[in-house]
């Protein structure tokens, strides 16, 4: 079957460019100013992957891949790929003939090829069984296993596949394919890498070696290499100018000289904003600093996101006093999660169910539960009668200074939490509803590397629950994305969360939960997550609401509220903003629209530096 990518091409070769960065910054005119960090200039590295490289954002209109996916709504589109066809096993993908590098070398399917092979640990490259430069501009994929093509199309998505040129990095890439070469194939899936074989201990310290020389180098003008519409220019500790790439396939649709990113701490970005010195700026800030931005400067406009990652808290369900989910329970029907919603980001959606393993907008918005299991969820509303209940029914008392356990043991707990203010504010919120209620629960602040390592630790833990993202879809949008990637398989929730897993045996090291569904059926999580690749859209959404019911009705974490974020646009200063029929009705704070075509609209201009800065390089974008 083959589908054809609807492109506009539009090539314009031109050979060199007139553009002086401070006459280009002067007046601000044509110029787009955006906020982005790095390191300092003296220890920056023109490659994105080195430890001092450029900002993402930088990186975004450098770079490019042959697909950009806007992660939140998984919306696939095509960037340097012009057409592809899939069978049970391959991806052929045909790329654009009239791309070059800023530097004027021609790309090829070569470099899509050197992307993979050097960026062996990649999920894609995990999951192949090779990848072959079929001619200049036609490469194919060949997957190990069966994974539905919806999936794969996702999954090769995510890279940045452009960004590691051959003609520049090709040494490092060299050398991955001759260690690459000596795998050889293996039964056994834990010891499976790159393309499914199995590598010595010596040669994996080579490839490891070997990335990190890769990740030192970089070209010595310190001008990064993409076929990205923009090219760094000039670049200082506070300032990076990029203007446009004399090479790009749709130069004509550029509508921006230049563009100016600033690297300022939040305070000096709020106070640029405001000034109507940005042209646009990621976040949503409180609710009162929101409505006097606005009230300040009449030609920005807000516009609130989804954000595809809920805050809570994970619960070590191995700890004695929460190993029972009547307890677990219990505590979601103490909180007042709109209380904790309001001080942890205002804007964001109270989370109706105790824990989904992924947002709760995938549910109501794409699907991804099926009715039959919704039906038979429990929905957590504050119900302090109901807690009492529970708690009582597994032998627990309460006295005058708190709950006691079946063992008359006092309960008190703690709540971990770094500094970060959307967690901060929430897991105090947690806290004292707990205590209020007599479960005592103090929390602690932890810096960011104590906190982590706090809850990477094996045994017996110093707390109770850990407040951070406890689910996501910020790898492969589907249902086995958030599940797998976002909650299950060694991340937050299932780290913090102490979950259980097999010790020895081919399954060691694999999550050791088994549960009955929404029908009743003896349900082993990591078995069917393992199987969901595979699966047909509705295959994997019923196994999706298998697990999702076991997540909820065991209460293996708490979810508060799904985060929401935003973003802001300078009217001055740009013109295609979306949903101009909505900035004045909403006092130029345009809220989550509820149509599907509006959403995908908001999130491919909230998205905009993930997917590879699109709506500037494919001109939706132009200056006033």
């Amino acid at each position: 079957m083959k589908k054809l990518l609807t492109l506009v091409l539009t090539l314009t070769m031109l050979l060199s460019v007139a553009i002086v960065p401070n006459a280009a910054l002067a007046g601000n005119d044509g110029v787009f100013t955006d906020v982005c960090s790095w390191p300092p200039v003296n220890t920056y590295i023109a490659n994105y992957y080195a430890p001092n490289s450029t900002g993402w954002q930088i990186d975004s209109m450098t770079n490019e891949g042959m697909f950009a996916l806007v992660a939140v709504s998984g919306v696939v589109y095509p960037r340097l790929a012009e057409s592809y066809e899939q069978d049970e096993y391959t991806d052929t993908i045909h790329l654009r003939q009239d791309v070059k590098y800023n530097d004027g070398d021609d790309f090829t399917a070569k470099d899509i090829w050197s992307y993979y092979i050097l960026n062996n640990g990649c999920t894609v490259t995990q999951q192949a069984k090779s990848i072959e430069i079929i001619d200049d501009y036609t490469i194919k994929f060949t997957w190990r296993e069966q994974i539905n093509p919806s999936v794969r199309l996702r999954m090769i998505a995510t890279n940045v596949d452009a960004r590691i040129p051959y003609h520049i990095f090709g040494e490092y890439v060299d050398k991955a394919a001759e260690l690459l070469a000596t795998g050889v194939d293996t039964e056994n899936a834990a010891n499976r890498k790159a393309f499914g074989k199995e590598y010595t201990e010596e040669t994996l310290a080579a490839l490891d070696a070997n990335w990190q020389a890769f990740i030192q180098y970089g070209p010595e003008n310190q001008i990064p290499v993409g076929t990205g519409s923009y090219m760094v220019s000039k670049m200082t500790d506070t300032d990076c100018i990029m203007v446009k790439n004399p090479y790009y396939y749709n130069y004509d649709l550029l509508g921006f000289e230049a563009i100016h990113f600033v690297n300022v701490d939040t305070d000096t970005k709020l106070a640029m904003l405001q000034n109507g010195d940005l042209s646009r700026s990621d976040g949503t800030p409180a609710k009162d600093v929101l409505e006097g931005i606005l009230a300040g400067n009449e030609a920005l406009v807000h516009y609130l996101t989804l954000d595809n990652a809920s805050v809570g808290v994970s619960i070590d369900v191995q700890d004695p006093n929460l190993s029972k989910p009547e307890v677990r329970q219990a505590i979601c029907y103490v909180l007042d999660r709109d209380a904790i919603r309001e001080v942890g980001n205002y804007y964001g959606f109270t989370a109706t169910y105790a824990e989904l393993g992924m947002p709760e907008s995938y549910v109501r918005n794409d699907g991804w539960v099926n009715e039959d299991a919704l039906a038979k969820m429990t929905q957590y509303e504050t119900n302090p009668e109901k807690a009492t209940e529970l708690l009582e029914s597994v032998g627990w008392t309460k006295k005058d200074d708190g709950w006691y356990n079946e063992n008359d043991e006092k309960i008190s707990w703690t709540t971990i939490s770094t500094s970060e203010f959307q967690f901060l504010n929430a897991a105090q919120i947690f806290s004292q509803q707990l205590t209020a209620f007599g479960l005592n629960t103090e929390l602690k602040v932890l810096e960011p590397s104590v906190f982590t390592a706090t809850y990477n630790t094996d045994g017996e833990r110093e707390y109770e629950f850990a407040c951070n993202w406890i689910d996501n879809c910020w790898g492969v949008y589907c249902p086995y994305g958030p599940l797998q990637d976002g909650y299950y398989k060694d991340q937050f929730a299932s780290i913090a969360g102490n979950f259980p897993k097999f010790t020895e045996g081919a399954r060691k090291g694999e999550i050791n939960m088994v549960y009955p569904d929404y029908n009743g059926e003896e349900t082993d999580i990591a078995a069917l997550l393992k199987t969901m690749l595979a699966m047909t859209d509705e295959e994997m959404v019923d196994a999706a609401s298998r697990i999702s019911y076991i997540t909820n009705e065991n209460v293996f974490s708490i979810a508060f509220f799904q985060n929401s974020s935003g973003y802001w646009l300078n009217q001055n200063d740009i013109e295609g903003l979306p949903l101009p029929d909505k900035i004045e009705p909403s006092g130029r704070n345009v809220m989550l629209p509820e149509d599907p075509e509006e959403l995908s609209i908001i999130n491919d201009h909230w998205y905009i530096w993930v997917a590879e800065g699109l709506v500037i390089s494919n001109g939706t974008y132009q200056a006033k």
